[in-house]
């Protein structure tokens, strides 16, 4: 890895922009229901299906010199890889394959559609070995083996102090945190002083407020950024002038992040006269600029982010996830997720109390403790 001053001095010809194409998968999101049909997951099954058909065919078309790249965001495992299994087996068998080919790879996310703030400590490492490894033979490690990026995309982005150091204890190097125009309660709202140029595309020291423990946190993107700039070969025009004036040091990282269940990655069927209006395309307009500029590059994570310079350090403060406000208000108003809250607080008091019972157990007469353990 370069240090500093090595990396300042490279020339320009030698400074890439590296772009990494992410979709977030999620079968069981949103509570919108669990049909088959499109207002349940049937949308999720349509859309990656077209999507992998899409990946085969540009490949063939010799896009990306014919070797196309994607990070598979996999969330809420137990659900998705069921659905995949029963409903698309084929499609998963492909993803599978692509990533033993080393094309593709998957990154971190989660094994249920769960809070991850809302789970205790020993929740929270169990959670995170049966994504890994599971009975039921559909952990990260038991279908995607070798190509596993240590990069964490947690369910609706979640984050609070305390997970940096649960992430160091399971070997996780990074969080994805969104530095973007969506109006969600992610990184840019809230991290002071704003992220400089070199920080907003490139991984950053992200340090805890609780403790000396760090990991890296890698900002990423959604396609309103990409309309934000108005095309993503405007927007790649942009970085560019920052790496030729010099405030972007090296090289710059654009990873694009998007819920798979969008028609953004599948583009829109537009009459032919229509057909040139940027961010129409779906993947094939996405892979056909980074062909047009020699200086923009298709990677993945577990390629690149050793490669890069970590450009100095940031501290997010506050309780972040997609939604508005604290990150937690859009779910909060659903009848379902108001009771379900309701019932994990309580059961996290009567743990408390538990515990507290247990501990206390040992300086009491024989009798009452084994009436304490017969209540507990």
């Amino acid at each position: 890895m370069l240090d500093i001053e090595e990396k300042n001095q490279v020339k320009l010809e030698e400074k890439r922009i590296y772009f990494v194409m992410s979709p977030h998968i999620n079968y069981y999101h949103s509570f919108r229901g669990d049909s088959i049909g499109t207002d349940g997951f049937g949308l999720d099954l349509q859309i990656m299906e077209n999507l992998v058909n899409m990946i085969d065919d540009c490949e063939a078309q010799g896009l990306c010199n014919g070797n196309v790249r994607i990070s598979w965001d996999y969330s809420d495992l137990f659900w998705t890889i069921q659905l995949q299994q029963k409903y698309q087996p084929k499609v998963l068998k492909r993803v599978i394959q692509r990533c033993q080919e080393g094309k593709d790879e998957v990154i971190l996310g989660t094994w249920g559609n769960c809070i991850l703030p809302g789970l205790d400590t020993e929740e929270f490492l169990q959670q995170s070995k049966w994504m890994m490894e599971n009975q039921m033979g559909i952990g990260l490690e038991q279908l995607f083996a070798g190509r596993i990026a240590p990069y964490i995309r947690t369910q609706e982005t979640m984050f609070t102090q305390g997970m940096i150091e649960l992430f160091n204890q399971l070997g996780i190097k990074g969080i994805l945190n969104y530095y973007a125009v969506i109006p969600f309660d992610t990184g840019r709202p809230f991290i002071n002083p704003r992220l400089d140029w070199n920080q907003r595309y490139g991984p950053v020291n992200f340090k805890s407020t609780l403790s000396e423990a760090s990991m890296l946190m890698i900002p990423m993107y959604g396609f309103g950024d990409v309309m934000d700039h108005l095309s993503l070969k405007k927007w790649f025009q942009m970085i560019r002038t920052k790496q030729k004036s010099g405030e972007i040091k090296g090289h710059a990282l654009v990873v694009l992040n998007h819920d798979m269940d969008s028609y953004t990655w599948n583009g829109t069927h537009l009459p032919k006269i229509l057909q040139w209006m940027p961010n129409s395309g779906g993947i094939p307009e996405l892979l056909k600029t980074v062909d047009r500029l020699e200086y923009v590059e298709l990677t993945n994570f577990i390629d690149i982010i050793p490669k890069l310079q970590v450009n100095g350090d940031v501290i997010l403060k506050q309780d972040v996830a997609d939604g508005c406000f604290n990150g937690f208000y859009n779910w909060a108003q659903k009848y379902d997720n108001t009771k379900y809250w309701t019932l994990g607080q309580q059961a996290r008091w009567l743990k408390v109390a538990t515990d507290t019972l247990s501990s206390q157990s040992k300086t009491l007469p024989d009798e009452l403790v084994a009436e304490i353990s017969s209540l507990l």
